[in-house]
Order: structure tokens, then sequence, then C-alpha cells
């Protein structure tokens, strides 16, 4: 956990986060702080784990960060973030981290589970051009309350 709050505490421009499911209140609190600190950040979310027990989504449309879905029959099973993908700054390195972990605290406790992080570029590449096909396919969630 503290090395997965190390990679997600270190964005200085944006996080792009595609996760099949997030309930984790530590992981939550940490990309809401970034959206304080003025840090880009869009998630895409399987449609039919948005609104499960215990989701983040909640508290991540209360602060207005932009998350995306499609109803499907498919599962959206991705399960990678990328930090600073998205900038030309020279001082931060893009990173991907990716693997079996979905964001809860089962997963993060009681789960045998992988997680990679890189920064070698044709592999953030990859995941960066996965990432704006899915955004551009997915669509906003809307409050249909």
């Amino acid at each position: 956990m503290d090395r997965l709050l190390h990679y997600l505490n270190s964005p200085r421009h944006s996080l792009d986060v595609c996760m099949y499911l997030m309930t984790n209140m530590d992981l939550t609190n940490a990309i809401l702080k970034l959206n304080i600190r003025g840090v880009k950040i869009r998630v895409i979310i399987d449609a039919d784990m948005a609104y499960c027990n215990g989701s983040a989504l909640k508290r991540l449309e209360k602060h207005r960060i932009p998350v995306r879905w499609m109803k499907s029959t498919n599962l959206m099973h991705h399960k990678f973030c990328l930090i600073d993908a998205g900038t030309d700054d020279v001082r931060c390195t893009p990173v991907v981290m990716l693997g079996s972990l979905n964001w809860t605290t089962q997963a993060l406790n009681g789960n045998w589970e992988a997680v990679a992080v890189t920064s070698q570029i044709k592999l953030v590449e990859q995941y960066k051009i996965e990432f704006e096909r899915l955004w551009v396919q997915f669509k906003p969630i809307v409050d249909s309350v």
C-alpha cells in the first residue's frame, strides 16, 4: 500500500485511472487530494461495478472528477493507471501502473495480486492509446435521479 500511495501521490499534471472496481478509501482520498492540487484526473470504470456497495464513484462525482463508463454485456476489466502520461514537462517521468489489482481493500489486504510499475515509454504509450480509445468510446456517467 505504501508503494502504491507513493506513486499515486506523484502526479504533477495528470492521472488517468482505468479500473474495474474502486472501493479503497485510502486510494480514493489520494485521488481527491490530487484533484484539490489541480491535477487533471479522469476515471474509467466498469458500469456494473460503478455503484456497487462501497464504490468510490459517488465521492469522485461529488468532487466533479470526470468518470466514464459503458453499459455493455462486456466487462471493462482493465486495472491500470497512467501518471503524467499526457505532459511534455521534462521534469515528469510518465508512468503506468498495471496488473491484476482492483483498488479494493480486499484486493490490497487479502488477495494475491500482481502490480507492475514502469516508465518504459513504449508500454506507457500503449496504455495511453488504450485509455484515450476508451475515453472517446465510453460516455460520461449521468445521475439518473
